[in-house]
């Protein structure tokens, strides 16, 4: 969840903004009455919803590839830890790529939004052990680790920093996304 997700979900916020543009989907939405901000928060919707479905069939796939081999005996505390776990993961990763959303609205092609999804996504986790608190995704991954047992990390873990580095990293990613989709490109 700390690589693949975001950048799963950093090209699924890419093709869904290059398909509507490639398609000029978006000159016949600004026709009738889309409201810009409503048409971002929808894709920002279908990218929750896909993080949360990819992060319950992990789950899923965890307990069955631990219980069928017989490797692992769950009890009700783990899988209930698993479970809340991957939801968090699920609803909070998808608000760290809001600025990778935001790169895909402003842009008509997919090269640029890919390769800042990359760089964003390897960026975060690099920065996670240098300073979590000045990028959205290694914030999400301090929320996450609070309470797992065994991790240590550099500096004690500050939640109210961590959702303030997300908080205004989402700002002004929204407020670059509504100027980029007010241009109308």
């Amino acid at each position: 969840p700390w690589i693949i997700l975001p950048l799963v979900l950093g090209m699924l916020c890419t093709m869904l903004m290059y398909d509507e543009n490639q398609n000029d989907m978006l000159k016949q939405l600004w026709i009738v009455p889309v409201n810009r901000m409503g048409y971002f928060f929808s894709k920002f919707a279908v990218v929750m919803l896909y993080s949360i479905c990819f992060m319950l069939i992990t789950a899923i796939s965890s307990i069955l590839a631990g219980i069928i081999p017989g490797m692992i005996t769950f009890t009700g505390d783990s899988v209930s830890f698993l479970f809340i776990k991957c939801l968090e993961i699920g609803i909070l990763t998808p608000f760290a790529m809001i600025p990778v959303l935001a790169v895909a609205a402003s842009q008509k092609g997919y090269i640029l939004p890919v390769c800042i999804t990359i760089v964003y996504t390897f960026l975060g986790f690099i920065l996670l052990m240098v300073n979590m608190y000045v990028h959205p995704l290694s914030s999400t991954i301090a929320i996450l680790m609070r309470n797992i047992e065994g991790v240590v990390m550099n500096e004690p873990i500050n939640i109210g920093k961590a959702f303030l580095c997300i908080s205004l990293w989402i700002t002004v990613s929204t407020v670059w996304a509504r100027v980029a989709l007010g241009k109308g490109k």
